[in-house]
């Protein structure tokens, strides 16, 4: 995380949205049976699901770097973007929160949804093509 991402004010959507914690874990054996172990570790402190991604070209280290430079600006850009958004349609609902809620979709879905059932569009964001190419099209 960047010294930026890390100072960056957080703020909600709406009072009815999950707070989400992305994490990557080793495979220990399969897929499935890692899944299902975290899953039953932590049945009851969180709902755990699968994310899957697709495995990406690395390239070099170096490219991996400055890569990583670039994301950290394009997420802070994404973020500040998707809460001027937010923030214009809570203006114009007058903060209505249920209106609010069912505006803030991701492809037709809520935001919640989308996440849960996230699926990399590999017709947009072919995998064959370098990290660097799919962040390029990413920021676009």
């Amino acid at each position: 995380m960047t010294e930026a991402a890390a100072n960056a004010p957080t703020r909600q959507f709406a009072t009815t949205m999950h707070e989400f914690w992305f994490i990557s874990v080793p495979i220990s054996g399969n897929l499935t049976n890692t899944h299902l172990n975290l899953k039953n570790k932590l049945h009851d402190a969180a709902d755990v699901s699968l994310f899957s991604i697709p495995v990406f070209k690395i390239g070099t280290l170096d490219a991996l770097v400055v890569m990583s430079d670039d994301l950290a600006k394009f997420d802070l850009a994404f973020e500040q973007s998707t809460l001027k958004i937010s923030d214009i349609l809570r203006t114009l609902l007058r903060n209505a929160q249920t209106d609010l809620n069912s505006q803030l979709t991701v492809n037709e879905k809520s935001v919640d949804q989308y996440i849960k059932t996230f699926e990399w569009n590999t017709t947009k964001y072919r995998i064959d093509k370098s990290l660097q190419e799919i962040t390029e099209l990413l920021n676009q």
